[in-house]
């Protein structure tokens, strides 16, 4: 029985050694090294951030619910008086949450767009 017989055969005890010190290289030592550039699923995951970072979900809610109640205040006085203006506010406070929400939506799909192309080119903001 030799001494190496606990260990497996000398040759695996080097492998493993390489094998440990290559996964500590790969590993991402900065924020800036933490994607590659142009790969697909790495820039689509930080386009996913950077466009959360510029239109957050929920974003200007209130005040599109604000601005919607205020512009059918308005148009419902106009239109049918004071029993009017009740109903403009609330019809357009409505339309204001659901016209923010699709704003939002597009602009977090802009910002995705064009984060996700200059990633590919190797661009970063």
């Amino acid at each position: 029985m030799n001494k190496y017989s606990m260990l497996g055969p000398p040759g695996s005890v080097a492998v493993l050694l390489v094998l440990c010190a290559s996964a500590v290289v790969a590993q991402p030592r900065y924020d800036r090294d933490r994607y590659r550039h142009g790969h697909a699923e790495d820039c689509h995951f930080y386009a996913r951030e950077q466009s959360h970072q510029y239109a957050p979900p929920g974003a200007g809610a209130l005040s599109g619910v604000a601005r919607g109640a205020v512009g059918g205040a308005v148009f419902g006085g106009i239109i049918g008086g004071g029993q009017g203006a009740g109903r403009g506010a609330a019809a357009g406070a409505a339309l204001g949450l659901i016209a923010n929400g699709a704003r939002n939506n597009a602009d977090r799909d802009y910002a995705f767009r064009r984060a996700y192309d200059d990633c590919m080119r190797g661009w970063r903001r």
